[in-house]
């Protein structure tokens, strides 16, 4: 599916938007709580916090919209990771164990 460059046009205003009012509150709570408003703390760390993940939405909505999936972390092969055989095993013993049990 081709992407449609007015949603591309619309996603972008809105991360700019994002960004911006974000950052604008964030300066504005940082100044507060400069000047003695302990609350504002927790505030001037949340706004930048928000924009960071406006601009990640973004990118995501963008990456959608144009066809491309985000990168995704490789996956671990369960057959590969002799930890996690062992540790199946030793479930299954003990799910043999207690089933053992019940029975009695």
């Amino acid at each position: 599916m081709p992407e449609n460059p007015k949603n591309v046009l619309r996603i972008k205003i809105g991360i700019v938007l994002a960004v911006l009012i974000c950052a604008t509150a964030g300066w504005f709570e940082t100044t507060r709580a400069i000047s003695g408003n302990t609350l504002s703390w927790v505030y001037a760390f949340e706004w930048p916090f928000l924009g960071i993940y406006g601009i990640f939405m973004g990118r995501r909505l963008l990456a959608e919209e144009r066809g491309t999936k985000p990168k995704k972390a490789p996956q671990a092969d369960a057959q590969s990771d002799d930890r996690l055989v062992e540790w199946n095993r030793y479930l299954a013993e003990r799910h043999q164990a207690d089933q053992e049990k019940r029975e009695d």
